[in-house]
């Protein structure tokens, strides 16, 4: 697997959800968030990442991407998916990629559409430490 075919599954996901592509970024926004999914490459090796989150639209980004962030974890028994270098058969490797993004980023994205959605999420997180100040001032969350 390459760059382009990883681009092609993503682009079979979400376009049809609505995201615009621009370079290794997609995104969906409505009138409070913005979703994004963010295709990262390792400088040192054939190794990908897929970086997703959201942006609110009511708070400064500053020095951020995202103001909430999360990296899909992609290790399977095989090893890792985004490893372009591993041995992993090319139709496992789409199949179990596509099958990961939908039930790991598709399933979160249809069910955040606002900031109290957005909320919840976050107040489900097992650390608050991953939550940027500017967000937890926004939301009222406890600096601690």
């Amino acid at each position: 697997m390459d760059n382009e075919e990883l681009i092609k599954i993503i682009n079979n996901i979400f376009f049809p959800l609505g995201f615009k592509q621009k370079s290794n970024i997609w995104t969906l926004e409505n009138d409070y968030l913005i979703k994004n999914i963010y295709l990262q490459k390792s400088d040192y090796s054939n190794l990908y990442y897929i970086n997703y989150g959201y942006i609110i639209k009511k708070v400064p980004l500053n020095d951020l991407k995202q103001h909430i962030s999360y990296r899909v974890n992609s290790i399977i028994e095989k090893g890792d998916l985004l490893d372009f270098e591993n041995n992993i058969p090319l139709d496992l490797r789409g199949s179990e990629l596509s099958q990961l993004i939908k039930d790991k980023i598709v399933k979160e994205f249809i069910m955040i559409n606002n900031e109290n959605d957005l909320l919840d999420q976050i107040k489900k997180l097992p650390s608050l430490n991953i939550v940027p100040l500017i967000v937890k001032d926004y939301f009222g969350i406890p600096r601690v």
